[in-house]
């Protein structure tokens, strides 16, 4: 990737980022708010939602008609972003006490299972990845 590229993706997580910070603890009832068209705050959340999933499908051709194919790598970095990304819906919204809390006997609390993932994603990536593809940001092929 580039450095252009960088750029635009950087950007395409920082507005969703500041996103999720005005969306996650809107209510029920908030969402149903309308705007002087009609169109609710539920609406709008839709439409961006469809929105990604059409120019989902456009850059896919777009890809092909510059001739760019998406190698394997990225395949496998979008599925992994995208499962990421569903996760983060699980756990927007949620308040910072209820990180510790007990759910059920004998399973891991919030806080626990995310701390996991991110030492698992380390392990995975840094400890074993990283060093078979020879150091970072390396090309296998």
């Amino acid at each position: 990737m580039g450095a252009e590229l960088d750029k635009l993706i950087k950007e395409l997580e920082d507005v969703r980022r500041e996103s999720a910070k005005v969306l996650a603890n809107l209510s029920d009832e908030q969402l149903d708010l309308k705007n002087e068209r009609g169109r609710s705050v539920r609406a709008f959340i839709q439409a961006l939602a469809d929105h990604d999933n059409e120019h989902v499908q456009h850059l896919i051709g777009a890809r092909r008609g510059v001739g760019s194919r998406r190698k394997e790598v990225n395949r496998l970095l979008g599925e992994m972003m995208a499962a990421r990304g569903q996760l983060l819906g699980l756990i927007a919204g949620l308040e910072d006490d209820n990180l510790d809390k007990d759910w059920k006997e004998g399973e891991w609390s919030i806080r626990n299972i995310l701390e996991h993932m991110v030492q698992t994603e380390r392990t995975y990536i840094m400890d074993n990845v990283q060093k078979l593809a020879g150091g970072t940001g390396a090309s296998a092929g």
